[in-house]
């Protein structure tokens, strides 16, 4: 049995995510360096760090983490490779009080969400708790600190034709990772990767 992942003891939410290749990553920078001239109010993502969550863990320990990987190791390894696209500017709430802007799963959406109801499934069977909210894949690009300008506001609800891509960005989706989330005295957090779970 493989040692249980090392978890960071500061405190630091852990999930599953698939992260983007280096390709994707590379095509996402201009489009995120826009975004940070935009607005003061957004805390845009690193590169490095765009990610999509497939479940969300929080707070664990090592041992618990251990439990993880070995309930979803499985899963994973029986789960045939797929590709997404992402494409789509959106926010969560929404529009009117937006706190996070997203990429959304243009394409490969459907095998996404079967993966993290499968996840989901054995985790609550290993006693996780389930998901608070039902899952909707994206890619988080920036968190919104404070009041919007009307001119960034308006950018964002009607975003230059080709931004941030002209098609769908291509990810590959070959195995999970077990990431950390790790807060930064300034700046977006930093992601340390605890164990890489292969797809079929």
């Amino acid at each position: 049995m493989p040692p249980a992942p090392v978890v960071d003891r500061s405190p630091g939410a852990l999930f599953l995510a698939v992260e983007l290749g280096a390709g994707a990553r590379a095509r996402l920078a201009a489009s995120l360096r826009s975004l940070r001239h935009l607005d003061p109010a957004l805390a845009v993502v690193r590169p490095a760090g765009v990610h999509v969550t497939v479940h969300f863990l929080g707070s664990l320990s090592p041992a618990q983490a251990g439990r993880v990987v070995d309930a979803v190791a499985p899963v994973a390894a029986a789960w045939p490779a797929f590709c997404l696209g992402l494409g789509g500017l959106g926010a969560f709430p929404g529009w009117r009080g937006p706190r996070v802007l997203w990429l959304g799963c243009a394409r490969g959406a459907e095998p996404l969400r079967d993966l993290a109801a499968a996840v989901t499934g054995v985790l609550v069977a290993a006693g996780f708790p389930a998901p608070a909210v039902p899952y909707r894949p994206h890619a988080t690009l920036a968190r919104v600190r404070g009041p919007l300008t009307p001119a960034a506001r308006r950018w964002l609800q009607r975003p230059p034709p080709g931004w941030p891509a002209p098609d769908p960005l291509p990810v590959a989706v070959g195995q999970l990772t077990l990431l950390q989330s790790v807060a930064q005295a300034t700046g977006p957090a930093r992601y340390r990767r605890l164990r890489r779970l292969p797809l079929r």
